[in-house]
């Protein structure tokens, strides 16, 4: 009988220790799922804000580049413009803005069929051998092998007077695709910048095309890691993929 209270108090205490241990167990787990709740959602905050940042100044270094060529493409327009009778100059000055940016792997001076009396078709057309910006400069009579009459960057502003930025042969071929008819050696991946040049009537006689390579644009793309796993792409005004 003497047994039966200590044995009781054992039980009692036994109860309450593991009572004691349940509960701080429970609180213990409480407080880290807590803790991973918050910690991840601080991490995953983190991880946006970097990778908005990262977008940002991307994005920010592509407009840069693309709005210097504009730039360098408006300077050339008004010191071309008093000189667009004159079919040499043409070349000088395709020649000079090649030169003169180095975001720019090529320039195209497209006149209107029998705007110069010397011939049908008129195209003073300079490019970088690469798309190096210190590989030689070349002239080419052709940008790839269709007359510039039947492509984008010369049509386009030609029908609505108006400059803006466009895959050179058309939404119909993707940015950077040869086809079987084209010198792959002598092509690379580009978007154009075209501007329609003013004739006396104040009506489109000609058009500036000023190329960017999309090597470029890919190399700036490809250089944004936020993270390991993350990757970046660039698209067009209608949604297709160019990066």
């Amino acid at each position: 009988m003497l047994r039966l209270p200590k044995i009781i108090n054992k039980t009692l205490s036994l109860r309450l220790s593991l009572m004691v241990v349940s509960a701080m167990a429970l609180l213990l787990m409480a407080s880290m799922i807590v803790m991973l709740y918050y910690s991840r959602k601080a991490v995953k905050e983190e991880a946006l804000q970097k990778a908005s940042q990262a977008l940002e100044a991307t994005v920010q270094n592509i407009d840069n580049i693309l709005l210097s060529v504009e730039q360098t493409a408006g300077n050339f327009y008004f010191s071309l413009q008093p000189y667009i009778h004159q079919p040499d100059m043409m070349h000088t000055y395709a020649l000079e803005l090649v030169e003169s940016n180095p975001y720019v792997v090529g320039c195209a001076i497209a006149m209107k069929p029998g705007y110069y009396k010397d011939g049908e078709l008129f195209m003073a057309y300079y490019h970088h051998s690469t798309t190096s910006a210190n590989s030689p400069i070349v002239q080419s009579e052709t940008f790839v092998n269709r007359p510039y009459t039947e492509q984008l960057w010369y049509t386009r502003p030609m029908d609505t007077y108006k400059p803006g930025w466009m895959n050179p042969l058309g939404n119909n071929q993707q940015l950077g695709e040869v086809t079987e008819t084209q010198n792959t050696s002598d092509y690379a991946p580009i978007i154009t910048f075209s501007l329609p040049l003013s004739g006396d009537d104040g009506k489109p006689a000609g058009v500036l095309g000023v190329d960017v390579s999309l090597d470029l644009l890919s190399s700036i793309i490809l250089s944004v890691k936020p993270s390991p796993n993350s990757y970046c792409t660039l698209l067009d005004s209608i949604g297709s993929y160019i990066v």
